[in-house]
């Protein structure tokens, strides 16, 4: 009789292992909401700049504040260069324009004082694509909606972690022009990617040599706390999930994706190869800060193309992604 309890009780656990897709993380993702949220950001294309993009960063905001997370938008002045299909291209000192960008910040507190700064960020902008209405359900709405869930998971989990959460939903990731590494092409020889996370990075080194910055961009109290290292999160809701190593993020970092996905049993998710991903980390790893860039470029089957959209999204393969960045945070400050 006992043989057959431990029997029935060894399968019941092993049809909940299954049915839960063989997950060990306390993080689950509301799909209904993450589909509602998913749904704010593709209703139409929002480069940065656009009038668009401009009431996402308060669409943003005000989630965050209903969330009860201290909320921040970091505007900031982008110089980007003029399109070909734009008005003035090619007329002599008329090759750039000047567009308002925005990151919009999400700041949690410990419970106890910490000592150090955990970042969680996505870009939420979408590429602008002539003649095609690009609205990046992938790239990157899945990641810009998953934030607002680890968000809300880690402000009823506080317990056991040793630095305060700082989640960024970043600005300008895309380049303007058509081509990602076009810097050396660009009328002014500008880098034409990146702008948000460049500029965050840019004022907080300003911030921390004079211990005040600007009022538009921080807390001065939070900004005298060093930032531990940021985990990024880009185009995680592809049917196939396979998540890059990508060699431009931090080695030990790597080591701990790849450990948190073996926790999960989520090996499979992970791609075996490595590959070099240029995203809104890099400005971090050049300014000396550990970061990771969690993204599948594996599966590109939509990406910058037409497709991009939500009935083409896996909503379980946010949940992945969420899950495996939880596993990393949780495991980062033990």
């Amino acid at each position: 009789m006992k043989k057959f309890v431990l029997l029935l009780v060894v399968l019941l656990v092993c049809f909940l292992w299954f049915f839960s897709g063989g997950s060990r993380s306390s993080f689950k993702l509301d799909y209904k909401l993450a589909k509602r949220d998913l749904g704010e950001f593709v209703k139409e294309p929002h480069s940065m700049g656009s009038k668009r993009q401009s009431r996402l960063a308060d669409f943003v905001f005000n989630r965050l504040v209903a969330d009860k997370l201290e909320a921040r938008i970091q505007s900031f002045d982008a110089q980007v260069p003029i399109r070909k299909d734009q008005d003035g291209y090619g007329r002599a000192g008329n090759y750039k324009r000047t567009v308002k960008g925005y990151n919009v910040l999400g700041y949690l507190k410990m419970d106890k004082p910490s000592e150090c700064i955990q970042m969680v960020g996505s870009h939420y902008d979408t590429k602008h694509i002539p003649g095609l209405r690009y609205v990046g359900a992938n790239d990157s709405a899945s990641s810009s909606a998953l934030l607002f869930q680890l968000a809300s998971h880690f402000k009823k989990n506080l317990g056991g972690l040793g630095c305060d959460l700082l989640f960024v939903w970043f600005d300008g990731e895309e380049s303007v022009l058509d081509d990602w590494n076009t810097a050396e092409r660009a009328p002014y020889g500008q880098q034409d990617n990146t702008y948000g996370s460049r500029y965050f990075v840019s004022q907080m080194k300003i911030c921390g040599k004079t211990g005040a910055g600007k009022e538009q961009l921080c807390w001065r109290e939070q900004l005298k706390k060093p930032i531990k290292e940021l985990i990024l999160i880009d185009m995680v809701g592809s049917q196939e999930l396979k998540i890059s190593l990508d060699r431009l993020s931090s080695d030990k970092m790597l080591e701990r994706l790849k450990a948190s996905a073996k926790n999960l049993g989520f090996d499979k998710y992970l791609d075996n190869t490595y590959t070099f991903v240029e995203d809104d980390h890099t400005p971090f790893r050049k300014a000396g800060i550990d970061a990771i860039d969690i993204i599948d470029f594996n599966n590109l089957d939509y990406w910058h193309k037409p497709g991009d959209e939500v009935k083409n999204i896996s909503f379980r393969s946010i949940e992945i992604a969420g899950q495996i960045a939880v596993e990393m945070i949780e495991n980062s400050q033990q």
